[in-house]
């Protein structure tokens, strides 16, 4: 509760130095740990279960595009051009599938279980209803989306095939959403494991040919994911069906209810188009890299593997950030808020020494796994790709700030800010530059990756700002 006055049993000394001295989480309200808040101890307890179930889609991403740089640097490249524009329906889809986690948990916290699986089922029919989107761009929009592509045979096939599967990516969340509201992820941290196992095992099958599968290139990349979709979808629907959930639960309670989409959807709307905006802008970020040219966009698909890997500790540290800080509002302890920050800008600096070593030692090892040996690089591109590395880690760094301080104004509930300052920087910052360096000025790739990187630092200060301006409010 916001000013709740402890008790005078309530009235201990927190330690809030060393990471290793346990305190009372149950006693002491707005504690989420064993850990005082603010410490290492605390942030890594909450954000390593998350690191852990998003650390297996990354390998599985990055899995997928060592495979195809290695079968063709053309379907590479279509690749990494396709996948930004399937983002952009699938993120968010998913993202507004995502938010049914906030009412599966306050109906959970409520003990009102018969309520719970309203708006799983509520984004279940919202999953449904996303065939008829899916399936038109399946048929007919790769034609119209890629029509100005020089990757438009590869793109094209990779997209469409993508599509077919659309609607099982906010499926699985929904679903998904009635394990993690309840604070359960460990059954859905190892469904996705096994189902990103599978696609990893799938992939090579299926892009290079093997037994009884024919030789498909990108369209087995594309089927060995949506595959493995199906799979998880299977599992998770089959376990929350099951007997127990039925009795507890009344998980066969299919019927749509209007006021849980709708409550759905004011909470995940602005938090939907800004995805929407970020995306569709990063996925003109890569059509202009295409039309540039193929190096550029060589360099900037290599950046994006990179990124998608590596992507688990960002937002295993951003969701652990905004939960601890949401709890602190909640418990009126405003005046701790910097101190969960700053261990979040700890974890940041480490974060970032670990990606120096792994990126800067071996650079020519790094490149090769998306370098096929049969290909000849002149050493100019060689070069370029090397000093892209550098950006590559710049970007990574303050994007894991800016996510630091996203996860914070998400606490604050300030979605607003989030929604107009994403959408206007990415196309100012991001794409109008990128645009101008690359076709008007005949700039390297390393030197719109540089712009990349200075996006996600200014939007990152921007969000700090607003971070201390909402501090400044509350106290």
């Amino acid at each position: 509760m916001v000013n709740n006055v402890l008790t005078s049993r309530e009235e201990v000394v927190l330690p809030v130095e060393d990471d290793d001295i346990p305190c009372l989480p149950k006693e002491i309200p707005g504690q989420l740990t064993s850990f005082a808040v603010g410490t290492t101890g605390e942030l890594w307890t909450l954000a390593y279960p998350i690191m852990v179930s998003l650390l297996s889609v990354g390998v599985m991403s990055l899995a997928n595009r060592v495979y195809l740089a290695q079968y063709s640097v053309n379907a590479f490249n279509a690749v990494s051009e396709a996948i930004m524009f399937f983002m952009t329906f699938e993120y968010t889809m998913v993202t507004l599938a995502t938010i049914s986690e906030v009412l599966v948990g306050k109906a959970f916290g409520a003990q009102d279980y018969h309520k719970v699986v309203r708006p799983v089922w509520a984004m279940i029919w919202m999953s449904i209803a996303s065939s008829f989107l899916f399936l038109p761009l399946a048929f007919f929009g790769a034609s119209y989306i890629f029509a100005g592509s020089p990757n438009k045979e590869y793109a094209a096939s990779f997209f469409s095939t993508m599509c077919y599967f659309g609607p099982l990516f906010p499926l699985n969340a929904a679903l998904s959403s009635f394990w993690i509201g309840r604070g359960k992820t460990g059954f859905v941290t190892c469904l996705v494991a096994i189902s990103s196992v599978f696609n990893i095992i799938l992939d090579p099958m299926l892009i290079f040919g093997f037994g009884i599968f024919p030789q498909l290139g990108v369209q087995g990349a594309a089927l060995a994911r949506g595959v493995s979709q199906l799979f998880l979808a299977g599992a998770l629907l089959i376990a929350f069906l099951s007997k127990p959930n039925r009795s507890l639960f009344k998980t066969d309670n299919w019927r749509f209810d209007f006021s849980s989409f709708k409550q759905v959807f004011s909470y995940g709307s602005s938090q939907a188009l800004s995805m929407l905006m970020q995306c569709a802008a990063w996925a003109m970020f890569f059509r202009i890299m295409s039309m540039a040219s193929q190096s550029h966009v060589l360099a900037c698909g290599i950046s994006d593997a990179i990124y998608f890997f590596f992507s688990f500790a960002i937002e295993g540290v951003s969701k652990a950030v905004s939960s601890i800080v949401a709890n602190l509002i909640g418990a009126g302890r405003i005046s701790e808020i910097g101190r969960v920050a700053a261990a979040g800008i700890r974890f940041i600096v480490i974060f970032g020494v670990v990606l120096a070593l792994f990126l800067f030692p071996a650079p020519d090892f790094i490149l090769g796994l998306f370098l096929p040996k049969t290909v000849a690089f002149s050493a100019e591109t060689h070069s370029m790709l090397r000093s892209s590395l550098i950006w590559i880690w710049l970007t990574l760094v303050g994007e894991a700030l800016l996510y630091l301080w996203s996860g914070v104004l998400m606490a604050f509930g300030d979605t607003r800010f989030i929604l107009v300052t994403s959408a206007l920087f990415v196309w100012i910052l991001g794409v109008g530059p990128a645009y101008m360096m690359t076709l008007h000025w005949n700039q390297p790739a390393n030197i719109a990756l540089a712009v990349a990187c200075f996006y996600y630092l200014f939007t990152g200060v921007a969000y700090m700002l607003r971070v201390r301006y909402q501090l400044k409010a509350l106290n």
